[in-house]
């Protein structure tokens, strides 16, 4: 019972914290700051919301803007690896899988030395059920940078409890997840 107690009460402070951000991010938008890391970052916020269902029409709203602002940064700058990495989080809400992994393949062609890009597609391989690619992508980035085991250690670890239907103790991982990619997201800004 405590555990769950503790696993509520994160997840509350979790949800608490994101409120916050998003105000914030939100006024950085109103007030003139409408970069593609802000509107990506108000997706984001608005997809992990407690209660995301309601917020449909702004992570559409938000999604668009990215892309967008997004294609802007990419005319400004062909190697920019951050905004297919944004782009390629975007098509993967919208459920187009070819053009997520267009993007995502395109950031690891501009910067094949970046570890957390192999781990971001080995994850949107698990999605798409193909683990032997997954696999690939999880060596890769740990041998780029070994300092990435533990992160995909973690990751294989949420896999196989969400695999094994064990969603009380998922949870825990999912807050642990979502913080890491976050982290990753908000490295290349």
């Amino acid at each position: 019972m405590n555990n769950e107690k503790d696993i509520t009460e994160m997840i509350e402070e979790y949800y608490s914290d994101n409120k916050c951000e998003l105000e914030d991010v939100l006024d950085k938008i109103n007030n003139g700051e409408t970069t593609t890391e802000n509107y990506f970052k108000a997706f984001e916020l608005y997809q992990q919301a407690d209660d995301a269902k309601i917020f449909k029409s702004e992570i559409d709203k938000y999604a668009q803007l990215t892309i967008q602002s997004a294609m802007n940064d990419i005319d400004m700058d062909n190697n920019s690896p951050e905004a297919y990495i944004r782009m390629s989080a975007i098509f993967q809400y919208k459920k187009n899988n070819e053009k997520m992994l267009e993007c995502i393949n395109k950031a690891i062609e501009l910067n094949p030395d970046e570890g957390d890009y192999y781990i971001l597609r080995a994850q949107y391989y698990l999605r798409l059920g193909k683990k032997k690619y997954a696999e690939l992508d999880y060596q890769k980035a740990c041998e780029i940078d070994p300092e990435l085991t533990e992160t995909v250690n973690t990751m294989k670890r949420v896999d196989k409890l969400i695999n094994e239907g064990k969603k009380h103790v998922v949870m825990v991982y999912v807050l642990i997840v979502v913080a890491v990619v976050a982290a990753i997201i908000s490295i290349f800004v």
